[in-house]
């Protein structure tokens, strides 16, 4: 490993305050928490209000934002990595095996490691919710979607894939997706305020988009629609959390606290972090990101890891660094933007942390 010094924490909060600052200025977003781990030193910075109204409360550093996509890796990769530590299923058993529903012509061949590296064959991002109504219904609708690619062949990131290793989380240990990782993930890591369906007034929850459809301003109710029809608890998303808690899971991730023995062995989280499928955009992991630029800008260890939120949340690991970078945001607030913007003040954010380590 390279040797690294200690930040200057001061100037570093200053530099990403600015960052925040002038993107609240742009409108990328209202407001926003960034957080930033190096080695064993860590800073939390609040910038914004919950929205762009004057009265607005400020956006505070312990407050709870939907992590959207962020769930994927923090929640469902998290908890099926767990259950192969167990034994209870491998990465290239077959799907059907424990959804008998997928036991279909071409379904019946996916396997785990598929549905973790997008490369099942589903479609991208389906909208269910336009014609479904209840969880069941959607359910139902899950099973019945045609793949668009036989499966191994490519990778399409997809919702659906996650859904379902959600579902099995659910069929292999007989409990609730949302309790299974209270229990298993969220509790040992102390991530108090991480959860799904948050309960009002727990915390300051940040509000995303403004949805006549659902009543108007969304606050603590999830974002998207698919897990909203699911109930708010979902293998893609529903998970809401606060910056802090999101470090101590990416310092886990990044191998800088002995915490990661509470819910990962050493070799699970190298295990992850290897690279199972290369294209054109990029890198990919067991549900994370390796190589994405278009966020993680000039971070390309062999080791790193990332995946980002659609509310405007993003997570950026690299072990060989003993960084771990958060930024989160409700960049769909009042209406989802354009996401180029917020692109750009993820790699800012990358580019001003890099800044600080020779």
């Amino acid at each position: 490993m390279n040797d690294v010094v200690p930040t200057d924490s001061a100037r570093l909060v200053g530099d990403i305050a600015a960052l925040l600052q002038r993107a609240v200025a742009d409108h990328v977003f209202p407001g926003a928490v960034a957080a930033v781990a190096m080695d064993r030193d860590s800073v939390v910075i609040a910038a914004g209000h919950e929205t762009y109204d004057h009265a607005a409360p400020a956006t505070k550093a312990e407050a709870l934002f939907d992590v959207a996509s962020l769930t994927k890796v923090v929640a469902t990769t998290t908890a099926i990595t767990q259950l192969i530590e167990s034994n209870a299923l491998s990465l290239d058993d077959c799907a059907a095996r424990f959804l008998p529903r997928l036991d279909q012509p071409g379904k019946n061949e996916i396997t785990i490691r598929q549905l973790m590296t997008h490369t099942a064959g589903f479609p991208g991002p389906y909208e269910f919710y336009r014609f479904c109504h209840a969880r069941e219904q959607l359910i139902e609708a899950i099973y019945a979607v045609d793949l668009i690619d036989r499966p191994g062949s490519r990778r399409l990131y997809d919702d659906i894939s996650f859904m379902l290793l959600a579902f099995i989380v659910e069929k292999l240990t007989d409990t609730s997706f949302d309790r299974y990782c209270s229990q298993n993930i969220f509790t040992p890591l102390q991530m108090n305020d991480t959860c799904f369906r948050p309960q009002a007034g727990a915390s300051q929850i940040i509000p995303t988009e403004v949805d006549p459809d659902r009543g108007g301003l969304l606050r603590g109710v999830v974002h998207d629609e698919n897990a909203y029809v699911l109930g708010g608890v979902a293998g893609h998303a529903g998970l809401f959390s606060r910056a802090s808690d999101l470090l101590r899971f990416a310092c886990v991730m990044a191998g800088t606290t002995e915490a990661h023995a509470e819910i990962l062995s050493d070799a699970s989280i190298r295990r992850v972090r290897q690279r199972e499928w290369r294209d054109h955009e990029g890198e990919y992991g067991l549900g994370w990101d390796r190589t994405r630029p278009h966020y993680m800008d000039a971070i390309d260890d062999d080791d790193a890891i990332g995946h980002t939120g659609f509310t405007g949340t993003s997570m950026v690991v690299s072990p060989h660094r003993q960084l771990a970078i958060i930024l989160l945001s409700n960049r769909v607030h009042p209406k989802r933007s354009d996401p180029g913007a917020i692109n750009a003040v993820r790699r800012e954010l990358v580019q001003i942390v890099l800044r600080y380590w020779r």
